[in-house]
């Protein structure tokens, strides 16, 4: 198989008809979101880059929206390509594939070619959706891309966007606000003369990002739902009276622990409540960071691996089905890559991909984790869904303890 990048989609003119009905869809489907901007300051002109952080999967809808029709480009996902149709329609409102935390000359000409055509074009340059609604770090990559468009940098900031419906909610809230800041970062003369690490750094500032935060500062602003705390097990899979993992479950407003009975409530306010048991996080945020923390520790301390049962997805060769079921197998993760031994289509078969192209797992909570690797793209659905964000935390701490070993192998 060669791969999804044999199927390319580069950047067309937009679709009026297709953009229009797009935008009209948006509005009524996000109709009780509030977006909050200084419309004076969306005065751009062509061509420019504008830079948006990722809490949700609306965020290029925001940024479409407010900039209005069929005047940005964008990159997404080359997963989403993996359906012909799906693909058409993305191409015609302006969007074009990239295969995410790994190299990608082919989107690079694309957006490329968006500026030389006097384009505009948005980048969502985390490349994921925040976990637990803060910033989670972007690669050097976007810096570099750029020093290589040479236009002015615009950010397009953020914020309640997370609230509204987190990565891992079943269901979107009953209402939201989010606060947009538009500001220009760089002018074209300024991006010239900063050096690589100098934009990165810039970039990083201009876009970072706490939800919980912004929550913090706004007190009137609350959230109802009738499945408020819905699919929280998918991220938070340690109980913190027990330790045990992937024993937490959700109902309504409820999270509890199946082995211990722990058991919390979720508020309007995105604050854990408690009457029986200790309070040991305000929210979910330091819930899941206290997680990672303990897995950092273990990551470090020791030669670590992880492995699991998992059925393989690869995109349909002839693009039709999109993702479509290869097998099953075993899949392990260690300092050295990801290895998979398994059966693709009732034939034996091995993926090894190394360490050196694994920035992390991105992953679908509760159904998936993904890697892209020599121009193909690998899902893997464990059977116990809760286990995918472990991988996804645990896929970050190996290869940052991967660099670090090759770093002191070159220092020695």
């Amino acid at each position: 198989m060669e791969g999804l990048v044999k199927y390319t989609y580069p950047p067309k003119k937009h679709n009026k008809i297709v953009v229009v009905l797009s935008t009209l869809a948006a509005r009524i489907g996000l109709r009780k979101v509030k977006r909050y901007y200084d419309k004076s300051l969306l005065d751009f002109e062509a061509p420019c880059v504008f830079i948006c952080n990722h809490p949700s999967f609306y965020d290029a809808i925001y940024a479409q929206c407010t900039f209005g029709r069929g005047k940005v480009y964008s990159m997404a996902g080359r997963n989403f390509f993996a359906n012909r149709t799906k693909a058409k329609y993305l191409q015609a409102i302006g969007c074009f594939p990239k295969s995410l935390f790994c190299a990608d000359i082919e989107a690079v000409k694309n957006a490329i070619k968006v500026i030389r055509n006097n384009g505009m074009l948005l980048i969502l340059p985390e490349a994921r959706l925040s976990t637990y609604g803060c910033f989670e770090g972007l690669e050097i990559q976007t810096a570099k891309l750029l020093k290589a468009l040479k236009c002015p940098v615009n950010v397009f900031r953020l914020s309640g966007a997370y609230l509204y419906r987190p990565k891992w909610s079943k269901v979107k809230r009953n209402k939201g606000i989010v606060d947009i800041h538009i500001q220009r970062l760089f002018d074209k003369e300024e991006l010239a003369s900063l050096s690589e690490s100098d934009i990165h750094e810039k970039l990083v500032n201009a876009i970072r990002y706490d939800d919980f935060e912004w929550l913090d500062k706004n007190p009137e602003i609350t959230y109802s739902s009738r499945a408020l705390a819905e699919g929280l097990e998918n991220i938070l899979f340690m109980c913190p009276h027990c330790k045990n993992e992937f024993t937490t479950v959700t109902n309504k407003d409820t999270l509890y622990c199946t082995n211990c009975g722990y058991t919390v409530k979720l508020n309007s306010r995105y604050e854990f409540e408690t009457q029986k048991y200790p309070l040991y996080f305000k929210n979910l945020k330091e819930w899941y960071l206290w997680q990672r923390d303990i897995m950092s520790k273990v990551v470090a301390e020791r030669e670590y691996a992880i492995t699991t049962k998992a059925h393989l997805l690869m995109p349909d060769e002839r693009l039709i089905k999109g993702m479509v079921g290869r097998g099953s197998g075993t899949v392990t993760l260690d300092i050295e890559g990801l290895r998979y031994e398994g059966i693709d289509n009732g034939k034996p078969m091995s993926i090894f991909v190394p360490m050196g192209n694994i920035k992390l797992l991105p992953f679908e909570c509760g159904y998936d984790f993904e890697v892209y690797y020599k121009n193909d793209f690998y899902m893997f659905c464990p059977k116990n869904g809760q286990e995918c964000v472990k991988w996804y935390m645990v896929s970050e701490l190996l290869h940052k303890k991967y660099e670090n070993s090759i770093k002191t192998t070159e220092d020695e």
